[in-house]
């Protein structure tokens, strides 16, 4: 398995997992601040980018082990934070956190951005990192709506949006409990729930989609860390393992992956914990899971290493592959196709 990495510094790396382990990263891309990334499935890998007040999305082209540049969409504003690729109607989804927006763009079969459409929200929370709208994550659910979370005003948006990619009308609006602190979120395989990561409350809220209307509501909130846990702590990534039986969270601060079995009909899952083990690193801010889901590869940003861990595939349990690399301020981690 092939995995690129970003950094909070300067570059873009690749690691391959084998069955040897992980093997010594090599530099792809000397990018500054590439810390997030995603990939299309026509070979195109999208980066944030941030050098000094200039930020944005820089495209590059995969070809075998190098990263050839197409593109750059900078300005004088911050890197987005989260970048989504739909591939079907060649749009990328980047969100906008220090601005409190997102942006929709097309892309070219040449590898080439064209800004669609914009939102920008406004408002507040009730934490001191809830001081302005804070836009983490965007989505398109299943049912072709588009989904954003804002961490500044504990928000869940859903928007009806063309297959051109102008925003349409707000059909919804999901409200957290105050201090929650959506991050990121994943959709059950079966299409009528929806998993959210609480940042700042450390707490995964399972939420049933009604896709008729585009609304929401929680059928349970659950901690990620343990009771008697009293540092500082926040969620880091969430991911479902591809057979959709097992859900994974990052803890920064606590440095620790909890692991949740799911259960209970399509319409409402539930989440019963299984596993919460440490990270072998500190701050783990990204996480990825094999194609078949037997490996779990962990980017832990303050230590500047990954670690691996092999997953039970009948439990969904961890354990340490005691294999690790060091990259320089790891703070995404993907697996791309050979």
């Amino acid at each position: 398995m092939k995995l690129v990495i970003g950094t909070y510094t300067q570059g873009i790396y690749q690691t391959h997992l084998t069955t040897n382990g992980l093997m010594p990263p090599t530099l792809l891309a000397d990018t500054p601040q590439p810390t997030y990334l995603n990939y299309s499935r026509n070979g195109y890998l999208f980066s944030a980018n941030q050098s000094g007040k200039v930020g944005g999305i820089s495209v590059f082209k995969v070809d075998n082990n190098r990263l050839i540049p197409c593109d750059d969409c900078l300005s004088f504003a911050p890197a987005p934070v989260h970048l989504t690729v739909d591939d079907a109607h060649h749009m990328l989804f980047a969100s906008n956190y220090n601005g409190g927006y997102t942006n929709i763009y097309s892309f070219t079969a040449a590898g080439k951005l064209r800004l669609l459409d914009s939102f920008l929200n406004v408002g507040q929370g009730p934490l001191p990192q809830q001081n302005t709208a804070h836009i983490h994550f965007t989505c398109l659910a299943p049912d072709g709506r588009l989904l954003v979370l804002d961490l500044g005003t504990d928000s869940l948006f859903t928007f009806n949006i063309s297959d051109t990619g102008q925003l349409q009308d707000l059909v919804a609006t999901y409200h957290f409990r105050a201090g929650f602190g959506p991050r990121h979120l994943r959709f059950d395989p079966a299409k009528h729930c929806v998993f959210v990561l609480g940042e700042l409350a450390s707490t995964v809220a399972v939420l049933n989609y009604e896709t008729t209307t585009g609304t929401l509501h929680q059928t349970q909130l659950i901690s990620t860390i343990p009771t008697d846990w009293n540092g500082q702590t926040g969620g880091g990534a969430i991911h479902l393992a591809h057979n959709g039986h097992y859900l994974y969270v990052s803890n920064r601060g606590h440095n620790s992956i909890t692991v949740y079995r799911i259960t209970g009909p399509s319409t409402k899952r539930q989440l019963i914990f299984t596993q919460n083990i440490a990270s072998q690193g500190n701050f783990p801010r990204d996480f990825c899971l094999s194609p078949n889901d037997d490996h779990l590869i962990v980017a832990n940003q303050k230590s500047n290493l990954l670690t691996s861990f092999s997953v039970d595939t009948v439990t969904g349990t961890l354990t340490p592959s005691h294999n690790s690399v060091p990259v320089p301020e790891p703070v995404c981690v993907k697996p791309i196709p050979d």
